[in-house]
């Protein structure tokens, strides 16, 4: 990597240097969505998940991309977009009935589940509880704390089955 390059992401906001070469190795001095290289375009650190979500400017959650990648990966939609987008599907869909959106669960410790949804397959019919999440990528950090909030959930709901979304 030449100087130049190294000076430009000294000034890019984020994390240490270290983690910086650290990731420019790991994708082999590239943009980690579209592989334009570091001596073409200057790299940015991005976060995976939004540190404004509790995502944290550590290894696991930072990866490289060029300004265009970081740029559409930062525009995908809000939580609550993708929420509300997801029950219209499920509203206009013969399969799914009594969808409740942002539905309060629980006696002693409330959880609030983005979706409760009932749906028949066939002659079965079964609770979903579904949790959104919009990342476009998730560390098997991440998604252990949100496998731990949907049986969180569904000790609080009883029977149903949990969907990530």
């Amino acid at each position: 990597m030449s100087i130049e390059n190294v000076s430009r992401l000294k000034r890019n906001r984020g994390g240490p240097v270290a983690i910086r070469r650290k990731l420019l190795e790991k994708y082999d001095h590239a943009c980690a969505a579209c592989g334009v290289k570091d001596d073409v375009v200057p790299l940015e650190l991005a976060h995976l998940v939004p540190t404004y979500a509790g995502g944290e400017s550590s290894e696991d959650n930072l990866t490289i991309l060029c300004p265009n990648c970081h740029r559409t990966f930062d525009r995908q939609p809000r939580e609550y977009e993708f929420v509300s987008f997801l029950t219209e599907l499920l509203k206009n869909h013969p399969n799914f009935s009594d969808i409740q959106q942002d539905i309060l669960l629980g006696r002693e410790i409330r959880y609030r589940a983005d979706l409760l949804v009932n749906r028949r397959l066939n002659d079965t019919k079964e609770v979903l509880l579904i949790e959104c999440k919009t990342y476009l990528a998730l560390t098997s950090g991440h998604i252990h704390n949100v496998i731990g909030q949907l049986e969180k959930y569904k000790s609080s709901y009883g029977n149903g089955r949990m969907v990530l979304a």
